[in-house]
């Protein structure tokens, strides 16, 4: 199964008060995720022909965190996440924020059941329950 993963508001805090700073859970969640899954990179992070992946993330994580975010795999999409979405697979997208679109796309494909949607603002803790789930796939 292959993981497509987001960066702000899932390894990176959105909340007014420890934003830009890593989510609880996030260090495990990626060693979880590379460690049992294809990962790859969706994020505005990393698009366009564009990733500043390394940039964002290594000065955020400690040293150790480096073998982790350098196993994932960078995508390239233009307007909608979606676009590097390789339907053919069986998936799990973890994001914060998708666009009705995008939504759109996943129904047209009947994928809709595999955005797991992150919410950390109202579960802090969201992203333990993410590897729990992961785990029993």
């Amino acid at each position: 199964m292959d993981i497509y993963l987001d960066i702000d508001g899932v390894l990176l805090s959105d909340s007014p008060h420890d934003h830009g700073n890593p989510t609880a859970h996030s260090l495990e969640l990626l060693k979880f995720l590379t460690d049992n899954y294809k990962v790859f990179w969706l994020t505005s992070n990393c698009y366009q022909g564009e990733n500043h992946i390394t940039e964002v993330l290594y000065p955020k994580y400690p040293e150790e965190a480096r073998v982790y975010i350098d196993k994932i795999i960078p995508t390239n999409w233009n307007r909608w996440k979606t676009e590097a979405i390789d339907f053919s697979q069986d998936f799990r997208w973890l994001d914060d924020d998708v666009y009705d679109t995008e939504l759109a796309v996943l129904a047209k494909n009947n994928c809709s059941d595999k955005l797991v949607k992150i919410d950390l603002i109202n579960n802090p803790e969201q992203l333990r329950d993410v590897i729990a789930f992961l785990e029993t796939l």
